[in-house]
């Protein structure tokens, strides 16, 4: 896989009139089925999951010595440096990879932990359509993520969506309003809480077509 990527890029630099090494990149990449994951981790960047109770880190970034170097899928030594775990994870509900620009806002690596502003990214997806979520998340990066850092800022996140309810209704009732986008305190708070709840419940309530003639 390395190889055939190390072609593409030999070729890109071609293309592009630059050196292979302007190329230069880490690499970090998730499979699942059902409950059997893959990943491949090379570099720096991070790869995290949600476990139904918060955001676990998978796969911590690799920076070798100093902070600032890392290992890229041009180095000589990236075939030794790749990191690939596989196994079942029957808890994971979602996961997140991080490039190292994200994570200056979305990891510590003091304590090794994601931030959990990543399970909100993926509780968006839930509920809204995937336009009104990239606008939310582009506002989100470019007020937020994007002021901390010249680095490049990139997250791709994929959620189990057969859990949309169940994931709604085990979050707190605060967690519910911010993900609904219901200000807090004010007098029409709980009526518009309760209202989508009724949704929920609808949605859930098998019925026949008779219940709509």
């Amino acid at each position: 896989m390395i190889f055939k990527y190390y072609v593409y890029l030999q070729q890109l630099a071609i293309d592009n009139e630059c050196d292979i090494k302007d190329l230069a990149s880490t690499l970090l990449c998730v499979a699942v089925t059902d409950d059997r994951i893959i990943t491949l981790h090379l570099g720096d960047g991070i790869i995290a999951y949600y476990n139904g109770q918060s955001v676990k880190v998978y796969s911590a970034p690799d920076n070798g010595e100093f902070a600032n170097v890392t290992h890229f899928v041009t180095s000589s030594n990236a075939l030794s440096k790749i990191r690939i775990r596989k196994e079942v994870l029957s808890d994971a509900t979602a996961f997140y990879l991080m490039s190292d620009g994200a994570g200056t806002s979305l990891y510590s690596p003091q304590q090794k932990a994601a931030s959990n502003a990543l399970k909100m990214m993926s509780d968006l997806s839930l509920l809204y359509s995937k336009d009104d979520v990239c606008e939310e998340l582009t506002n989100f990066f470019t007020a937020s993520i994007g002021t901390k850092t010249l680095d490049d800022c990139s997250v791709v996140y994929m959620v189990k969506h057969k859990r949309t309810i169940d994931t709604f209704c085990q979050m707190s009732y605060n967690e519910q309003l911010d993900l609904l986008g219901i200000k807090r305190g004010t007098s029409h708070e709980r009526k518009r809480y309760r209202r989508f709840c009724d949704v929920i419940k609808f949605c859930e309530t098998e019925r026949s077509l008779q219940a709509f003639t």
